[in-house]
């Protein structure tokens, strides 16, 4: 893509522009505002770029060098660039009006909230370390850089100017000047360019993006540009000539996010990163101007991924990483080759990835001539440059894959007893110093900066923080200065937040769940307010104690199986809530501190709970839905509730609907009450529903509102009576948080038609109804109107509510990072702060301590930090904004800096709170460490199933312990008749009943039939819905995926999951087609006619100038076939040729005449001739320039739906062909792989025939062709052929999940009390084998008896029929004996 200065165009395709001919402020190429306006006049825009450092000019000035081959006289370039310089020795001051954003409407002074604490770190930021100098690092964190010695550990700060946070810093190649990149929610956000030694602000750029930068960088090249890159949602790329603040380049980098971008090693190159792409620009100076080029990489036959990390080798090709764990190794922009890890010794062979999972970390070290290279798996490898820069892919046979050696690895963090409790980490970023002496890694994983000194190899943490969002934060009441905060990563931390510096104290972490909330429990169960109770991602809540060294566990306890979304104690310490993921509301009683949580049930919500809070009075719980409605559970009566058989238990609520004005109408009205006296605002709110006179609201909810006067009003009126008329469009609207505002009403904001307010409404309406007689899915809802008591922000929804403990302040925080504190003297006024990043940073948390001087806020960007609050000028302010209306905010600003309360300093080792091993209380808690545990319904429910199955197995193992008595006693009985030398009795004798066995046998038999007949409905169902998967997922394939792996190689091949194309898919490309075949026929009949419709004389001209063109009868063919044959008959004579000539001449010379009668005249135009242009100038197109304004696109060129719709079904077919015919070609290469196996699978087994017979082994054919663990199924066509030991084996692993015990494993337990039975089976099988050698002698002996009755006459038959039916009559006894031990 090629842009400059002007509209950015979508990545796709090519974009072209120059630089323009004068800068222009809604263009965003140059913002003309302060000193720049004298220094930069809207004159011309010069077509060359400052030169760099060095070439014929002193320092400090800007002169020009062109980019390429134009020249241009020095006079000329100095003439030029003087319009847009700008004096060097100009710098910005503080008190600068656009540096000051002045207050909102109703906003106090912003003096009363100062931070004083910053205690987070933004892990999930990309490169978010940067060196300034050998020893002093800086880091973002929301709204403030950090600026920290790794020496003494001496911090400094610096706040974001803009009101979104920081998006990107960077530092000058000399280390003179400081850029901050910042992000912004109400205007387009600048660049601010400090002197880094004073931090004084020296130039700003503007108007380069439209939310915020996510990556900045200084030219090496030249020290008077800078690129930045613009986040969602413009992705804009800008070069800028900072010195001047002179836009020189803007352009579209991608579509999607874009994470860094770079300068290269040669002038004017460029590259950035991001999602899915890898994109090189170069800066060019064209005739037209200044452009920039910039060409997207191509994956080609390599995965797509997203890169983060890259580098650029010396030759110019780079190295970039993947997700998937594989270097990719760049020329131009294709990839060139995929380095692999080597095996120690050869490289060559294949090993394995480079890292198991994603590379994050590509960078250089010189002194190794090594790439280093680092990702997620916590290890930091050096690989050879020599190795990577003669790799090359191997084209001829399809491989990318390139092994190289790997010089030498580092696990971050190393292994030790000092690291153990820590995971490996995740390599986010590493920064190294200007002497590479100390390496600064950002492990996400255990949200620590460690600092690897790489001459000693030592590695210590030097930043630790929360290395996700920041879910909960709590300021202890009972112990000032500590301070507790809780992440996703699993961790709950303990700050001093009185020490400016080491305020982690210590810290307990979760690997495996994160910590989703937090709540403190109340001062009626703990004193001292040091119980606090998290909610984890996997269900679980864990209530802890702090202590002086770590944290003591009290209880643990899963009430869900998602994780847990809300935790809230009521105000009198007797009950707790539990809010889950999915819409369970669980009720706990609270006792004693020990005790603590017991389970009283839960209610099952039919739509998605967003919040809920406990009234302070009556304990009732509100709870604000998804489908815009507040429920309001009765505080439930622990003796009344009966969980002995289940924990979901019916409680009584009411359902409320609010019904709120426009909140234009709402703000009309309040601009009337302001014009006129109280009594009116107190008339309107009276109307408008109860409140409680109890209340410490009350005074805010009875005082009149600002607002202009009478005549918006009445024009609001006329335009409200216009819009009756039109319809009502419906709008979703959603409660989003709720709050008690007193016993009979409550605050809420939400979504839809609720957002841009904070509303209060009346909850004393409507009937309560218990659950068990009317559902909550079946709820009737009673309508409540409500009113508003402030404006919120535009677009800005509130992700925390709370309300201070002396119920002097309500505390929203915002998605974008701001934080209000609004009195209740007066709701209207609120005092404003913003820490953490508008993009990323939504606030979690807010928790003020007992005094309200101080406030603790948590983001999910990662940022935690502490504010100094002056409560009461806050309070007494807004009381002042009641009753006068100008209140002069820069004095109120002035009184609160000077009156600020300080922060007292207190050491952890004043606290008087006790330690982990005496923690002030007696738990036998047991933790919950198996992450598939139960729930505690799940709980009560499997006790009740474990305990009906257990009784179960008593009774079948009663029953079987009978049988074996029984069987003994046949067992002995048996042996007693055998041991009878004569008159022993039969089987059928040892029956006692025969009726009895044959009733058992078809009693069994009926059995079976009965539980086919059962099972019938059930198999045929399975089989349906079986059959209805094959038909959805594999009857509209024509291939589905098959992997063809290679024996003994990590080389493999799979075919594409090609769907069939569809009907009508098909019958449009059949019409089309036939439309295809039309179309030739047509022009195959004009060319037909074209070519016999030749102009005359063509025909003949070949042969008129010696031509091979073919004869057609006119002409001098016939002469020269009579030359021909002359001379073929024999010499001619002189005068015959003569003659002949003669002949030749003449009618030639009449040939001459006919033609020239047949001339056409000079105006006469050939019909043929003329058709032909008229086509040619319908199909030939226009040739005139495109950038003409007359230049129109001829008729076959102009594409409409129709054609594109065409179009595209014929890419479509020629997509299906081409992987059609790949599969084949897989397909035939899996057959013949399956051959290959067979006769390998011949050639192994007569190889251990011969090694047998010779007494040799060879071992390395074992496992020749067996292919890995993990390999997937081969024909996987063949996944509904089964046989016995298919279902045996599926028999035993659905045993297994359902946690039965499989018999065939549990005979080898059972051989004692199975021993009996079986050798009364083993008896029965000898006895079964010597009846079967029987029936053989008795059939041998019969056919003997048989052969001697033929010889010996009719006696020897006779006798041999006698012993041949006795040995009959043996056989059906012996064959009725098994079958009776068959069925026993």
């Amino acid at each position: 893509a090629e842009a400059s200065v002007g509209p950015p165009v979508d990545d796709a395709g090519e974009a072209h522009g120059a630089a323009p001919a004068a800068p222009a402020d809604d263009a965003g190429a140059v913002a003309s505002e302060g000193p720049a306006a004298s220094a930069a006049p809207a004159s011309a825009a010069p077509a060359t770029l400052p030169r760099p450092e060095g070439e014929g000019q002193d320092d400090g000035e800007s002169e020009a060098a062109p980019y390429g081959d134009a020249q241009q006289g020095d006079e000329e370039v100095d003439a030029e660039d003087s319009k847009w310089r700008m004096p060097e020795d100009f710098f910005y001051e503080d008190d600068a009006p656009e540096l000051c954003q002045p207050l909102q409407d109703h906003e106090i002074a912003r003096e009363g909230v100062m931070p004083v604490r910053f205690l987070g770190f933004d892990f999930v930021r990309h490169y978010n370390l940067l060196w300034v100098s050998p020893e002093e690092f800086a880091y973002i964190s929301g709204h403030m850089i950090t600026f920290r010695n790794v020496v003494t550990d001496e911090r400094r700060y610096l706040h974001g100017l803009d009101d979104g946070g920081v998006g990107a810093i960077a530092l000058s190649s000399d280390g003179t000047y400081f850029a901050v990149a910042e992000r912004s929610m109400s205007r387009q956000p600048n660049v601010y360019i400090y002197q880094f030694k004073t931090l004084r602000l020296y130039r700003i750029l503007r108007k380069g993006t439209s939310r915020g930068y996510a990556s900045a960088e200084f030219s090496p090249h030249n020290k008077n540009h800078i690129a930045c890159l613009g986040s969602a949602p413009d992705f804009l790329l800008t070069v800028w000539d900072w010195k001047n603040e002179r836009l020189l380049l803007k352009c579209k980098a991608y579509g999607q996010d874009v994470f860094s971008i770079r300068w290269g090693q040669f002038p004017g190159m460029l590259t950035t990163v991001g999602t899915g792409h890898i994109r090189f620009w170069k800066m060019a100076l064209t005739f037209t101007g200044l452009k920039l080029q910039g060409d997207i990489g191509k994956f080609g036959a390599t995965e797509l991924s997203d890169i983060v990390g890259f580098v650029e080798l010396p030759d110019g090709k780079v190295v970039t990483g993947s997700e998937y764990g594989r270097l990719l190794l760049w020329e131009g922009v294709f990839v060139k080759v995929e380095l692999m890890r080597g095996e120690e010794g050869d490289a060559r062979t294949i090993a394995g990835l480079p890292h198991d999972q994603g590379i994050e970390v590509i960078m250089m070290d010189t002194e190794e001539n090594c790439v280093v290279t680092g990702g997620d798996d916590g290890h930091l490898r050096w690989w050879p440059i020599e190795e990577i820069d003669v790799a090359e892919a191997d084209y001829d046979h399809g491989i990318l894959e390139y092994g190289i050696s790997m010089r030498k690895e580092l696990r971050i963090p190393p292994m030790g007893e000092q690291y153990d409790n820590y995971a490996p980490g995740h390599i986010h970023h590493v920064a190294r110093n200007a002497d590479d002496k100390i390496w600064l890694i950002q492990d996400n994983r255990n949200g620590v900066v460690w600092k690897y000194e790489h001459e000693t190899g030592a590695c210590t943490p030097i930043v630790q923080s929360h290395s996700g969002p920041v879910t909960g934060a709590f300021l202890v009441q009972g112990v000032p200065g500590l301070a507790l905060s809780c992440g996703m990563d699993g961790t709950i931390r303990a700050y001093n937040i009185t020490e400016e510096q080491d305020n982690e104290l210590f810290n307990s972490r979760r690997p495996n769940s994160g910590i989703t909330c937090m709540a403190p429990a109340p001062q009626a169960l703990d004193g001292d307010r040091r119980t606090v109770c998290c909610g984890f991602t996997d269900g679980t809540i864990r209530a802890v104690a702090v202590c002086k060294d770590g944290f003591a566990l009290i209880q643990a306890l899963k009430p869900h199986t998602c994780p847990v979304r809300q935790i809230e104690y009521n105000n009198d310490g007797r009950m707790m809530a539990t809010l889950g993921t999915d819409n369970t509301l669980f009720i706990f009683e609270l006792r004693t501190l020990e005790e603590h949580a017991v389970p009283l049930g839960y209610v099952q919500l039919p739509s998605q709970v967003n919040h809920f809070t406990w009234s302070d009075t009556a304990s009732n719980l509100l709870c604000a839905m998804e489908d815009g409605t507040l429920i309001e559970f009765i505080k439930p009566q622990a003796d009344a509730i009966d969980n002995s058989e289940t924990y979901a238990v019916e409680l009584e609520y009411r359902c409320i609907r609010p019904e709120v004005p426009d909140i234009d109408d709402e703000s009309e009205d309040d601009e009337e009450m302001e014009g006129e006296e109280g009594e009116e605002g107190e008339a309107a709110e009276g109307a408008e529903g109860a409140e409680d006179p109890a209340s410490p609201h009350s005074a805010a909810l009875d005082s009149p509102k600002s607002g202009k006067g009478r005549k918006k009003k009445e024009e609001g009126t006329k335009k409200k009576d216009d819009d009756d008329d039109e319809e009502p469009k419906a709008v979703v609207s959603t409660v989003t948080h709720v709050v008690y505002a007193g016993m009979d009403s409550a605050f809420f904001v939400g979504t839809g038609r609720y957002a841009g307010a904070l509303w209060e409404i009346p909850l004393d309406v409507g009937e309560v109804k218990s659950t068990s007689e009317f559902p909550l899915a079946s709820r009737t809802e009673a309508k409540s109107t409500g009113s508003m008591r402030t404006r919120l922000p535009d677009g800005a929804q509130v992700t925390s509510i709370g309300i201070s403990p002396t119920n002097r302040f309500l505390f929203l925080g915002f998605a974008d990072g701001r934080v209000w504190i609004i009195p209740f003297v007066n709701m209207m006024a609120y005092s404003a702060i913003a820490l953490a990043d508008s993009m990323t940073g939504p606030v979690k948390a807010v928790s003020p301590d007992y005094d309200e001087n101080c406030l603790m806020i948590g983001a999910a960007d990662g940022s935690l930090s502490v504010v100094q609050m002056h409560c009461e000028e806050i309070h007494e302010t807004a009381a002042r904004m009641l009753s006068e209306k100008d209140i002069n905010m820069e004095e109120v600003g002035i009184t609160m800096a000077e009156t600020m309360p300080e922060m007292p300093a207190m050491s952890a080792e004043d606290w008087e709170i006790p330690d982990t091993e005496n923690p002030g209380f007696i738990s036998f808690a047991r933790d919950i460490t198996d992450p598939n545990a139960y729930s505690i319904q799940e709980a009560k429910l499997k006790s009740e199933e474990d305990h009906a199955k257990a009784q179960a197995e008593q009774k079948k193992k009663r029953v079987r312990e009978r049988v074996a008595e029984i069987r003994t006693e046949l067992e002995v009985l048996n042996e007693k008749n055998n041991q009878i030398p004569a008159n022993r009795l039969s089987v059928d004798e040892m029956v006692i009943d025969q009726e009895y066995i044959t009733f058992l046998r078809d009693d069994m038999e009926n059995k079976v039939e009965e539980v086919r007949t059962e099972l019938a409905w059930t198999v045929e169902f399975h089989e349906k819905g079986m059959q209805k998967l094959r038909d959805f997922f594999l009857s509209r394939l024509d291939f589905e995926r098959v992997e063809v792996l290679g024996f003994r190689s990590p080389h493999r091949v799979a075919t594409f999951r090609c769907p069939a194309m569809s009907q009508e898919l098909q019958s449009n490309l059949a019409k089309l087609h036939e439309l295809i075949f039309a179309t030739d026929q047509s022009d195959d009949e004009d060319g037909g006619e074209s070519d016999g419709g030749a102009p005359s004389g063509g025909g003949n001209r070949g042969g008129m100038f010696g031509g091979t063109t073919k004869n057609d009868g006119k002409g001098f063919d016939g002469a020269d076939g009579a030359l021909a044959t002359t001379g073929g008959m024999g010499a001619t004579s002189g005068a015959e040729l003569r003659e002949l000539r003669r002949k030749q001449r003449q009618e030639r010379k009449q040939q001459m005449q006919e033609l020239e009668k047949s001339k056409p005249s000079d105006a006469y135009e050939d019909p043929q001739d003329v058709e032909a242009i008229a086509r040619a100038e319908a199909t030939l197109g226009n040739y005139m320039l495109k950038t003409s304004d007359s230049y129109q696109v001829p008729e076959n060129q102009r594409m409409n739906a129709e054609k594109k719709r065409r179009q595209m079904f014929l890419l479509e077919e020629s997509m299906h062909a081409i992987k059609t015919e790949f599969n084949n070609r897989v397909l035939a290469l899996r057959d013949f792989r399956q051959q290959v196996r067979e006769e390998v699978q011949r050639d192994v087994a007569a190889l251990k025939e011969i090694d047998q017979q010779l007494g040799t082994s060879t071992e390395w054919v074992d496992g020749i062709i067996d292919d890995p663990a993990d390999a997937p199924q081969e024909f996987p066509e063949r996944r509904f052929e089964y046989d016995e030991s298919h279902i045996k084996t599926f028999g035993k692993q659905l045993r297994a999940a359902n946690g039965e015990v499989d018999q065939e494993s549990e005979e080898p337990k059972e051989e004692e009390g199975e021993g009996s039975r079986r050798e009364a089976g083993d008896e029965e099988g000898e006895e079964d084998e010597e009846e079967e050698e029987g029936d053989e002698d008795d059939e041998e002996a019969g056919s003997g008896s048989e052969g001697e009755a033929e010889g010996e006459g009719e006696e020897g038959e006779e006798g041999a029929g006698g012993e041949a039916g006795e040995a009959a009559a043996r056989r059906a006894a012996r064959k009725s004996r098994q079958e009776e031990r068959r069925a026993e």
